[in-house]
């Protein structure tokens, strides 16, 4: 993958790069409540962060990641993160993964930032499937999902360990490049 940025009505998705570091630690890699869900917990502090961040530059040199910033248009702040967690190229299928800061919950941003990586999966990757999976006590995750035009698949339970330390059931949905309706 070249340095591929995604604009959307609202949204600029760019690669990271060290400079997100502060910005990435402040606005939800340090939060619990973004992070409990997740499958990593809190970062401790921002020296964690930076060093997530030179994995994926790191990756991104030797063309092996799918990991955008989002950044608010309205504010140029980057607010959160989505990529591919896990996926196979043979199969031509992907896991989304994402993130958001607190204060954007639940208005719309993620949905908007995962229909256009869906979109770059598939019609500029040429992936035939995007899936992916949430904790159950997510929600609103779940919604994002649906809202994407993902079918739930079934239920992995005690599938992994989540942020706050808990083993969790995961929720898996998924989309294949035929089941989408192009709006």
């Amino acid at each position: 993958m070249s340095n591929y940025k995604i604009e959307t009505d609202r949204l600029v998705l760019r690669h990271f790069t060290l400079m997100d570091a502060e910005d990435m630690f402040k606005n939800w890699a340090s939060d619990p409540r973004v992070c409990a869900h997740m499958t990593w917990t809190a970062h401790p502090n921002v020296e964690e962060t930076k060093r997530v961040i030179s994995l994926w530059l790191a990756e991104y040199e030797i063309g092996n990641n799918y990991q955008w910033g989002i950044v608010d248009k309205a504010t140029e702040k980057l607010i959160g993160a989505i990529g591919a967690v896990g996926g196979n190229k043979r199969a031509r299928s992907v896991m989304l993964g994402f993130g958001i800061a607190y204060d954007y919950w639940n208005k719309g941003i993620m949905t908007e930032a995962a229909k256009a990586v869906r979109d770059f999966f598939f019609d500029i990757e040429g992936f035939n499937r995007v899936g992916a999976g949430h904790d159950v006590r997510n929600v609103a995750s779940g919604k994002v999902l649906i809202k994407i035009g993902m079918q739930y698949e079934g239920l992995k339970r005690q599938a992994i360990m989540n942020g706050s330390g808990e083993l969790c059931d995961i929720a898996e949905y998924a989309i294949l490049k035929s089941d989408r309706v192009v709006q």
